[in-house]
């Protein structure tokens, strides 16, 4: 008994291994996992895996956060087929307003992003494009509204579609905890 108890543990740490390659391993320009790629590499109790790997994380201060897909219709109980095609990144347990490093952002395009990000939520993550960059514009020049737009897009913040609505993107949805955020905007009003 104990020795199939010891196997089992021993596979199921090879099966965390995997997952947390393929969560903190680049492999596209997204970074993270999809169910179908966790589930090709972890097996069918994936989800199991990612919770075990999930409780592990967290004594390194890191969480993995789930973003189901957009069309899911029931967030509090998604579907087997929504988790698999969500998308799964590892992102920190606090923000990192702590943590002394050199971002990718001056503090001008911080709060452009701030803004713009806050200005989409509450737009019901369905914005127009031509108001977001008036709303920049009252603060920063009209060519540096337009390039901190496509630098946000670029970046995965937000996303774009072809009737010029914009929505946010994977990586807001992965580093931003939204629920969170839109409670301190109710508070601050």
């Amino acid at each position: 008994m104990g020795e199939r108890v010891s196997k089992r543990k021993a596979t199921l740490f090879e099966k965390m291994k995997k997952a947390l390659h393929l969560l903190l391993i680049q492999r596209k320009s997204i970074p993270g996992a999809t169910g179908y790629e966790l589930k090709k590499f972890a097996g069918r109790k994936y989800l199991y895996v990612i919770k075990l790997l999930n409780s592990e994380l967290e004594s390194f201060g890191l969480k993995i956060k789930i973003v189901l897909p957009e069309d899911t219709q029931d967030l509090s109980n998604p579907s087997e087929d929504e988790y698999l095609r969500a998308r799964y990144y590892i992102t920190s347990n606090e923000p990192l307003l702590t943590t002394i490093s050199k971002g990718q952002f001056n503090i001008e395009e911080l709060a452009c992003l701030s803004a713009s990000l806050t200005f989409i939520i509450a737009k019901s993550n369905k914005a127009n494009l031509n108001e977001l960059e008036t709303l920049l514009e009252t603060k920063i020049s009209k060519t540096k509204s337009k390039r901190m737009v496509e630098k946000f897009r670029r970046l995965g913040y937000i996303e774009i579609d072809k009737d010029n609505i914009v929505k946010l993107g994977w990586r807001a949805k992965a580093e931003l905890d939204i629920e969170r955020l839109m409670k301190l905007l109710a508070i601050y009003r």
